[in-house]
Order: structure tokens, then sequence, then C-alpha cells
């Protein structure tokens, strides 16, 4: 049997997937809908590729966290609108179609699953420039990205970062071309996709229709959820009192390697590594603004691509300390709480009513697991 990477160090890139020759590997959900790998054993012939692919198991070379970081934001209003983060990716996104190729990010498909997607034009590149606080399918388009490398056509991949160093082992040498532009996004940790689909389910269960799309950053500057439902019905729903992203914030339902995850500013492989400003207004209180983007450059090839469209941007830098003080999630990972082996053991059990009823929210969900554990339920 191959070596894999343990399941709760496994991050779900899966390059172990992408590069076996025999098909041998399958990347299927878990009882918490996190994609792991599964190896058909009369397939498998150990050649041992899956585990040189793996991040985990053969990790990318450190590199030092760069000294100075960039806040930026377009200048075209309408591109910020329909971005998350002040438009920057999106920037970069139209500077790689405009050059003949390719832009790979994270979209929702029909069912709401998030899967990443090829984009070779404007229209098909508006899915992929709003955040979404969920972990993408990515490695389907791993071939597909190798292929158009092969072909000498311009590549733009965004992900977290245990994906852009997933892309790159499954590509190995082929992952230093020049055409290749790797973009991570800052990322405190992904939670349980069967926990996005049971609040997507209650929320259904309240409009009495089919959610058809989530934006997750509605309004500028922070997190805002508007849904879209199949009888035309556009709800709000507030941000940090929502409780999707309450849960989401209190790191309890979070893959169990993300408490684990090397793949930060350091370890992710990427040219650049784009997210939020969060302490903007601390840190440049003359340029702090709605939706503003917090850039760090890890490559010779990240700094050209950030430097051609500074001229579409208004910018400024600061020393990483202070950013980073205000950024904990670009360098270490969130750690995990005690409620976290409580929420994987009791998943199934927890309608999302439950969940959501009653008492408020604490931070790290200490009374929740409590009522949910012990079989209480709240006061209608």
């Amino acid at each position: 049997m191959p070596v894999l990477s343990p399941s709760d160090c496994c991050t779900g890139c899966g390059a172990c997937s992408a590069v076996c020759p025999r098909g041998a590997i399958r990347m299927l959900p878990d009882r918490l809908g996190f994609d792991a790998p599964r190896v058909d054993k009369s397939l498998c012939v150990e050649c041992g590729s899956c585990s040189k692919a793996c991040p985990v198991l053969a990790p990318l070379s450190r590199c030092p966290v760069p000294e100075q970081a960039w806040g930026l934001y377009a200048k075209e209003q309408a591109l910020r609108d329909a971005s998350s983060s002040g438009g920057v990716f999106g920037l970069l996104a139209r500077q790689t179609l405009a050059m003949g190729g390719r832009v790979f990010g994270a979209a929702f498909d029909g069912g709401l699953n998030l899967e990443h997607r090829e984009a070779g034009d404007e229209t098909s590149l508006l899915p992929l420039l709003k955040s979404k606080y969920l972990q993408s399918r990515c490695w389907p388009v791993y071939s597909r990205i190798r292929q158009l490398l092969q072909q000498d056509v311009p590549v733009l991949f965004c992900g977290t970062g245990c994906q852009t160093a997933g892309l790159r082992r499954a590509l190995g040498k082929l992952a230093d071309s020049d055409k290749l532009l790797c973009v991570a996004v800052i990322c405190h940790g992904v939670p349980s996709p069967q926990l996005w689909h049971s609040y997507r389910r209650w929320r259904e269960r309240q409009q009495h229709a089919a959610m058809t799309n989530m934006d997750f950053r509605a309004e500028a500057g922070g997190i805002c959820l508007r849904a879209t439902f199949s009888n035309g019905s556009n709800v709000r729903y507030g941000g940090w009192s929502d409780p999707y992203i309450q849960l989401f914030l209190t790191d309890a339902s979070l893959r169990p390697s993300c408490s684990r995850c090397t793949a930060r500013l350091d370890g992710n492989g990427a040219d650049l590594t784009l997210g939020d400003f969060w302490g903007a207004e601390k840190i440049l209180p003359e340029f702090a603004r709605k939706g503003l983007s917090l850039a760090f450059v890890q490559s010779e090839k990240g700094r050209r691509a950030l430097e051609s469209i500074l001229p579409l941007t208004s910018w400024k830098t600061v020393p990483s300390e202070p950013a980073l003080r205000e950024n904990p999630s670009a360098v270490k990972p969130a750690p995990e709480p005690p409620e976290a082996e409580a929420f994987r053991r009791g998943w199934g059990a927890w309608p999302f009513p439950v969940l959501a009823a009653g008492r408020g929210f604490v931070p790290r969900m200490r009374a929740a697991a409590g009522w949910l554990l012990d079989g209480i339920r709240p006061a209608r």
C-alpha cells in the first residue's frame, strides 16, 4: 500500500490523486464532507508517486517571510463591487486573460458545492472574484493546468495555501514555468462542507425555496451574507452574527489539518499571497478604506505581476510586522479548540436549527457543545 498523509494532517489538496499513473486514488468525502484520498488496492502498483507529490509528506522549501507588505485596491469601482478585498485578484486575472491565458479559481456549481473552475473571459471570471468561506475541490483542474503550461499558455491559479502547495507538487518541475502565476489567499481555515450544506438546507426551509447562490461578501469592508433563492428572493444575513460564520469562527468545525497547517506565507509555494487588510485603520489610517487588499510578494515573478497592475491601483507599503500582527492567519494556523473533537464526534446528531437556536453564540462554542452533547434542547 502507498504511504499517504495521516488523515488528521491531510489537507485534501488531491495532489496524490492527480499524479497517480493508474488512477488508483480517488478523493472521496468523509463523514464531515472533507475530501480525502482512498486507494483502490487492485489498481495500485506502489510506484510512490503519490507520496512524493504530497505536500504534507514532502513539504515545499521554507522561504523567509517578506519584510514588506502592500495595502492596495483597484481604482475601478465596478471591479471592486464585483470582487472581495479591493479587487486586486481581478486585476491580475484580467492581465492574464489579456495575454491569452486562463484563470483558475473557486466557484459554486449548481448544487452549491465549491469547485475550482477555468475562466477564459470576463464573463466566466466573475464567479471566481468573490471570497467563499469553504474549501473547493481543486485537484480536477491540475491536469488541465499542466496541459496549458505545456502549450505555453499563461495560467493564473488562485487557492488556499495548501492548494497552491498541492498544485506545485502535482506539476513537479513544470511548476517553475514562467507562464504560471500562483496566488495564495490568506486562509483562517476551512469549515466542514457538511456544516455548509446543513446550513444551506436550513435557510432553504426558511424560504421554502432552493438556494441558488451565496455571496459571503455582499458589502465591502466585512463579512455580509446575501443568499439568492429559486423563488426570486434575495435575503441579507448579518455576517458576524450569522450562525454559519459564528460556527466557522469558533474553529471547531475546521478541517483537522488546519490547526497543523504549514502552507502559510513561508511555505505555500505561491508567488503572491492576498487577503483582506484587517487592522488597516490602525496601520494605514490615512489610507484605510472598505475593501482593501493586503499583499505579500514571494517571488520575482510575483513582484513583476504586482508591479504591472500598480498603475491601476491606489497603494502603500508598510513593514510586514504590524500587518501580520493584525492578520496572524497569514503566518500561523488557528489553534484547535477543545470543542473540535466534540463537534466531530457529535456531527450527524446535531440538526442545524439546534446549532442555530437560542442562547446566542459564545467564543469557542463551549455552550453549544454542552447542550448538544448532553442532548439538551434550547428553549423555543
